[in-house]
């Protein structure tokens, strides 16, 4: 469709993510289209280098059918190299890399036959004919051509016409006139049946050749105009249909776009949603989320922790509530720092909060509690502010002590309560005071 750059950065994503999900087979794929797309773009040296790549991956793969697809390309590359160089380097160099790019072809050929692959294996035939008739061994080039003829199955018209069309040009080099203006008009009548604008453009520049080389100059200047008229069609029409894919492909991009901005923009929702705004800890709906999904049975073995900042309005009285914000920060930063990564941290509201410790006894539990509380102790709270002190009350529950997370949260309150009670900065348990 004209459009390779746009073609040459969806292969290179999709080479990005084979190689990022180790998918050796889309990665070969890849590659070999994205090789495609460089060529396309004139660069064959580079494109060939890529193809190359993707062949050996796909002979450690020893997958056939892939290795038949690529070898055939990279015939294609081999001979338009060799073409577009054909007046630069010495004649041994240009038939030495004819030579490959048919043995390339002849071995995508034979995995072909073995494949029952009969599109490729077509394709390969008709392409070997082309490569012998450029170095004159018809012998060679009718052999692939017959054999065309009898592979099984029925072929599409348009590999109809491009048989008669290879067919055609060997003739045409072989100095058959007659019989390959035959095979060429049979081609270009076909063509203008299907309304193929490109192969009838094609077929008429073959005609007008075969026409000049028989002095029939009339003719021949007449079936260049036709190709000259139906190529300035052919690209016109590619021209429309380049412009409709551009469309279809930037707004698809601009969809995919909008898509991203969307799904970050829920995403950054969903954070807020479950996360508390002043210190950047799990929420209250977080954190029954997660109590939530331990009911469900997906987790066993918790203790709940409810902490409490003791005389946490004095703080604010006598500090300041921006104090108060500071203070209640550094606590959720400490009882993080103190806590897993598997546990979760959160506040509660105004200075309450709860820990959820999974998998924990409640040996540990009381240990996570005494580390919290010689944290607070060790803090230099007077970098905040000078003279502040602050503790922290603390009531544990453990999983076992009631039926459900709405119970056992109801009892590390309780206890919580009890510790204030009791003179604060202290911890209770089923066994008491600590």
């Amino acid at each position: 469709m004209g459009l390779q750059d746009e073609s040459y950065d969806c292969a290179s994503q999709a080479v990005e993510l084979a190689e990022a999900g180790n998918d050796d087979w889309c990665l070969a794929f890849a590659l070999y289209v994205q090789a495609v797309t460089i060529g396309l773009g004139g660069d064959t040296d580079t494109a060939l280098a890529i193809t190359e790549r993707s062949a050996d991956i796909a002979r450690v793969l020893q997958d056939s059918h892939l290795l038949s697809w690529i070898l055939l390309g990279q015939g294609y590359q081999v001979a338009d190299l060799a073409d577009a160089n054909e007046h630069t380097d010495s004649e041994q160099a240009f038939l030495q890399r004819y030579e490959e790019a048919i043995a390339l072809t002849l071995e995508a050929q034979n995995l072909a036959l073995d494949n029952g692959d009969t599109w490729t294996l077509r394709k390969t035939l008709v392409n070997c004919a082309d490569l012998y008739s450029h170095l004159g061994r018809y012998a060679d080039a009718h052999a692939q051509l017959d054999t065309w003829l009898q592979v099984q199955g029925q072929p599409t018209s348009r590999e109809r016409r491009q048989y008669l069309a290879n067919l055609a040009e060997t003739l045409l080099h072989e100095g058959k006139l007659a019989e390959a203006r035959e095979r060429c008009s049979e081609a270009l009548e076909q063509a203008e049946v299907a309304s193929d604008v490109g192969q009838i453009a094609q077929y008429a520049k073959l005609l007008g050749q075969i026409e000049e080389e028989s002095g029939n100059l009339g003719e021949a200047l007449r079936l260049y105009k036709y190709f000259y008229r139906q190529e300035k069609r052919y690209e016109g029409e590619l021209v429309k249909q380049r412009a409709r894919v551009a469309t279809v492909y930037y707004d698809t991009k601009s969809l995919h776009k909008q898509v991203e901005e969307a799904r970050t923009m829920m995403l950054l929702t969903e954070r807020q949603a479950f996360t508390d705004e002043l210190t950047g800890i799990a929420n209250r709906r977080a954190l029954h989320n997660a109590l939530e999904a331990l009911g469900d049975g997906n987790a066993r073995n918790y203790a709940l922790i409810y902490a409490d900042i003791d005389h946490f309005k004095s703080i604010n009285d006598r500090f300041s509530h921006q104090t108060g914000d500071l203070v209640i920060k550094t606590f959720a930063d400490i009882l993080s720092r103190v806590c897993r990564q598997s546990d979760m941290v959160a506040r509660q509201g105004g200075e309450e909060f709860v820990i959820l410790l999974n998998r924990a006894n409640t040996e540990h539990a009381i240990v996570v509690c005494n580390r919290i509380m010689d944290c607070l102790h060790e803090y230099n709270w007077s970098a905040i502010a000078p003279g502040l002190k602050v503790t922290a009350s603390f009531g544990l529950a453990m999983d076992f002590e009631a039926a459900n997370w709405n119970s056992v949260l109801a009892l590390a309150d309780a206890r919580l309560y009890l510790a204030k009670a009791s003179g604060r900065n202290r911890l209770v348990t089923a066994g008491g005071v600590t």
